[in-house]
């Protein structure tokens, strides 16, 4: 297996990595990646839609892990954030948007186990997801292959990262869409780090641009 040291910008382009200065020099990065300790990454979210020029934003991603599982709360203004529980690592089992107020379960066929990511083989899986009157959401078709693994650092931290794509077809509130996500997920972490989903015109990034251990949880 062979590492690489390299750092993806926002646009996708392979560049140094820089790390942020000042209190996150100071960041226990043994605690951080061997201890569930909780941790706020700090995300640019870049958009570009058709030939439009792309617009970035700065969010950010609260995670708190838990044996196999995470949460994470993830938001980009005020009042509105996404809340999704990880049942094992990689897979959501809900997700809760507090702007709308909207939830939804995930089932999985089959069912994701723990060593789903660990093994890091091909893997294909169908979604259903539901709201809570038990009305269907939406119904996809996933499949997942790896990349292989990767090093980057991130705030004075040396972290391992699985690459991955994931292609989805399939309906989500009744509108018909295919994707391609590449991530790059740290099994540490529970998270990815880098993350970038092509949907029709509609091209997303997020790159994790600092991490701490010192935030306020949003809720």
């Amino acid at each position: 297996m062979t590492l690489h040291r390299i750092c993806i910008s926002a646009t996708g382009l392979v560049l140094a990595w820089s790390a942020a200065a000042g209190p996150a020099a100071a960041l226990d990065c043994a605690a951080l990646l061997n201890s569930p300790v909780p941790f706020e990454l700090t995300l640019e979210r870049e958009m570009k839609i058709g030939a439009n020029a792309p617009r970035a934003t700065q969010g950010h991603l609260q995670v708190f892990r838990k044996g196999e599982g995470a949460t994470g709360v993830m938001f980009f203004e005020p009042g509105a954030w996404i809340r999704t529980h990880y049942l094992v690592r990689g897979f959501p089992d809900e997700s809760f948007v507090k702007k709308d107020t909207a939830h939804i379960t995930y089932s999985y066929t089959p069912a994701p186990t723990v060593r789903s990511m660990q093994d890091e083989m091909p893997l294909a899986f169908h979604v259903t997801m539901k709201r809570d009157d038990g009305s269907v959401a939406g119904e996809q078709d996933h499949a997942i292959r790896f990349m292989g693994h990767h090093i980057v650092e991130l705030a004075g931290c040396t972290i391992d990262v699985v690459k991955a794509v994931r292609l989805v077809k399939g309906t989500f509130n009744d509108k018909y869409s295919e994707s391609e996500t590449e991530f790059w997920f740290s099994p540490q972490l529970q998270t990815a780090v880098y993350l970038k989903s092509s949907v029709e015109e509609v091209v997303q990034t997020y790159t994790a641009q600092d991490i701490s251990v010192d935030f306020k949880p949003v809720e």
